[in-house]
């Protein structure tokens, strides 16, 4: 398993939901990194996915986790990954309503909403 990235993006999809297994999303994480790094289409396109997820939640690492998210998206896109293609585009579309959104001076929406909950 630790040279079959298919068999590690296989393995990494159990672990999330506990499928034969304890959850640990920390291990899915790290099997689908090594599958990724391995250049796997659908490894990179999960590792992207569990990334993404983070985004908006920790300032101190959002910018990293971005950047990696588009990498690995982007090279899955690239082999033809298609739904890697459709989360890519997507990413690209948030990234760009946020920067306007920044530009213009205002807040996004999450932030208009954290503010709300503590008013």
């Amino acid at each position: 398993i630790h040279r079959d990235p298919e068999a590690q993006t296989n393995l990494g999809v159990c672990y999330p939901p506990g499928v034969g297994t304890k959850k640990d999303e920390a291990k899915a994480k790290s099997l689908f990194r090594a599958s990724a790094e391995a250049g796997f289409a659908e490894g990179q396109a999960n590792y992207a996915s569990m990334l993404s997820v983070s985004l908006g939640t920790d300032a101190d690492n959002d910018e990293w986790a971005t950047k990696e998210t588009l990498k690995y998206y982007g090279k899955a896109a690239a082999q033809g990954h298609v739904e890697a293609k459709a989360m890519l585009q997507e990413l690209n579309e948030w990234l760009a309503e946020e920067a306007a959104e920044y530009a213009l001076g205002g807040e996004s929406e999450e932030e208009d909403d954290e503010e709300e909950q503590f008013l």
